[in-house]
């Protein structure tokens, strides 16, 4: 689930193996902007995390760059956090 307005996306829910799929689909249409616009990923309301997500906010990230995006991602669950530090994922996924 996410709520969203066209600079921000603030998903809700699990990120997880279950929902990568349907979230991948989302965020791609998400990052559709013209270069140099800034989107924020609010995970703030994230409720359950597994490596699917790393892979999605990877995935993201490298669209991102791919589209001259700059994508800022806040609000990253403590889970996400051990994570990406645990894979030394840190600045790849914008946590950082």
């Amino acid at each position: 689930m996410r709520e969203n307005n066209a600079a921000s996306w603030s998903l809700a829910g699990p990120m997880t193996l279950e929902t990568a799929a349907g979230l991948r689909v989302e965020g791609d249409d998400w990052l559709q902007a013209e270069a140099g616009a800034v989107r924020t990923l609010d995970l703030g309301k994230v409720t359950a995390v597994d490596s699917a997500a790393i892979a999605l906010l990877l995935e993201w990230q490298r669209l991102a760059r791919q589209r001259s995006l700059q994508l800022d991602v806040v609000n990253a669950p403590d889970r996400i956090r051990k994570i990406a530090s645990i894979s030394d994922l840190e600045a790849m996924i914008g946590l950082a």
